[in-house]
């Protein structure tokens, strides 16, 4: 009954999270036309990216991931060219110190990889053993709180990963999900780099399946960096 209301919640929190980023949205539209005379798109509308240009993934809670204010945060400090340690290949970025790790060291795109291509099962897996041991030491991950819950769990991913092999990677706006602001969310670092912010595991099909372009959004810019998202948008469009 517990997680069942906690999962409940968090439904509410999804509806109430995709309010307040369309509105995030529409204040970044006006504040680029009236403040900066600057004539963008909807930035609610996700710029296409070719998901090769990406190979790092910011660690250490630069900015919440489960923020809905997630739409062009300017942010300094060291965390786009620090490179992390990552004396194992597994665990939680959160709990890393801040800085970048290359994603194919990541033990999801080394699971992802070896259970798309090579076809070993989840359960052999770094990634999985990992989050079974978090699961067990009493902590609720992949909205799991059983071993059993989150293989049911990766049976979804496989579902998607055939959906997106398929029919090809569809935008949330597409597939009219209330979760707008769930797409792969990028960062740029201040020489104008494209870095991971969130969604390794769809940035890791895309790679796997070898698309050209995918959709994401910019969370993060660099404070240093010269561009802003008219720059953004002129150099990835929107188709």
């Amino acid at each position: 009954m517990k997680h069942k209301l906690a999962d409940m919640l968090k439904d509410i929190w999804m509806y109430v999270r995709q309010g307040l980023y369309i509105l995030d949205c529409q204040w970044v539209w006006v504040r680029y036309r009236v403040v900066h005379n600057k004539a963008i798109r909807n930035p609610l509308h996700p710029i296409w990216v070719d998901p090769n240009q990406i190979t790092h993934v910011v660690a250490g809670g630069v900015l919440p991931t489960s923020s809905p204010f997630c739409l062009d945060r300017r942010i300094g400090g060291d965390w786009d060219v620090h490179i992390a340690r990552n004396e194992s290949l597994a665990g939680d970025l959160g709990e890393r110190e801040q800085g970048l790790i290359r994603i194919e060291d990541t033990d999801i795109h080394q699971a992802f990889s070896t259970h798309f291509l090579n076809q070993v099962s989840w359960e052999d897996t770094v990634f999985f053993k990992r989050v079974v041991g978090q699961i067990e030491q009493g902590k609720r991950k992949w909205r799991c709180s059983t071993a059993e819950e989150f293989s049911r769990r990766l049976h979804d991913v496989d579902r998607l990963f055939n959906i997106i092999r398929e029919q090809g990677y569809r935008t949330q706006l597409e597939l009219r999900t209330p979760r707008a602001w769930d797409e792969i969310r990028l960062a740029i670092g201040r020489s104008g780099e494209l870095i991971l912010f969130d969604g390794r595991h769809r940035l890791s099909m895309a790679k796997i399946l070898k698309l050209k372009r995918i959709p994401a959004i910019v969370s993060i810019r660099h404070s240093q960096w010269d561009g802003d998202m008219e720059t953004i948008q002129r150099l990835y469009g929107d188709t």
